[in-house]
């Protein structure tokens, strides 16, 4: 058998703006409690139609043990815009629901 020191774990990210206009987001990933890098900036930034929903495509590496992870993604509206000025969506960020993941060793034959 084979064991790496990290396994890697695909998912996805579906993001919809539910607004009349359309809305700048940042979303950023954790991974027990601590951002993880998604893109090449760290975070995946998207702009979205209203009604728009967009789906992306994730793989990030894992420790590959017998440890359950959580994993959570937490969304920025307006990223750039002042919140001082009203100028954003929301003046708060969402999160998803935590999922606890685990890497599971395969068997080789």
């Amino acid at each position: 058998m084979y064991y790496s020191a990290f396994a890697f774990f695909a998912f996805q990210i579906v993001a919809k703006n539910e607004h009349l206009e359309s809305a700048e987001y940042a979303i950023v990933i954790f991974f027990d409690f601590r951002q993880v890098k998604i893109s090449n900036d760290g975070v995946l930034l998207t702009k979205l139609g209203p009604n728009e929903e967009s789906t992306y495509k994730v793989e990030m590496p894992i420790p590959n043990d017998k440890e359950v992870h959580e994993l959570q993604a937490v969304y920025v509206f307006d990223p750039y815009k002042s919140i001082l000025r009203e100028e954003v969506t929301a003046p708060f960020v969402f999160g998803s629901v935590r999922a606890g993941i685990q890497a599971l060793k395969k068997n080789h034959k």
